[in-house]
Order: structure tokens, then C-alpha cells, then sequence
């Protein structure tokens, strides 16, 4: 999906650059949706919805999101879609 598409249709470029950054890390990792899902203590289709954009991500879901992956919040929040919180 392209970022100027979403946003005119209501979903933030910063939700969907949080779920394209979610579903590289799980896939790069070799995990299904449904595995990451329970260990973040979610339903998969919760977890569909974060790396498509259409729910937000609170800051602790993003943090333990972080913690279970290994990486900084930061590198899902940053970039240009960061800088466009509008």
C-alpha cells in the first residue's frame, strides 16, 4: 500500500509505517501472526490489524512489541511518516 493512499483514506502514515515495520520484524523472524499474537497477549486478528494500520498501537503495546523483537521502540516510529502526526 502506498502511504498517500492510506492517509487520505483516514489511517495515519505513522499507523501503517508501525505495521509494515511490525510484519517485516515477525516475518524476518519467522513468526506467524498467531505465535506473536499470544505472546503479546492478543487475538491474530488484533495483531492484522496493527501490521495493516487500521487499529493504533498504544505505547505500551509498542514497547512490549519492542521488548519481544529485541529492538528500540524508535525503529518503528521513525522516519517521515513520524514527522507527519497531523
Amino acid at each position: 500500500m502506498e502511504l498517500e493512499t492510506i492517509k487520505k483514506s483516514g489511517t495515519k502514515a505513522i499507523d501503517l509505517q508501525i505495521g509494515v515495520r511490525l510484519r517485516e520484524v515477525r516475518k524476518n523472524a519467522g513468526l506467524s501472526q498467531k505465535i506473536v499474537a499470544e505472546r503479546l497477549g492478543i487475538s491474530f486478528q488484533q495483531l492484522q490489524r496493527y501490521e495493516q494500520g487500521e487499529n493504533r498501537v498504544t505505547a505500551a503495546s509498542l514497547h512490549h512489541i519492542a521488548q519481544l523483537f529485541g529492538l528500540p521502540m524508535e525503529y518503528f516510529v521513525s522516519g517521515e511518516a513520524a514527522k507527519d502526526t497531523r
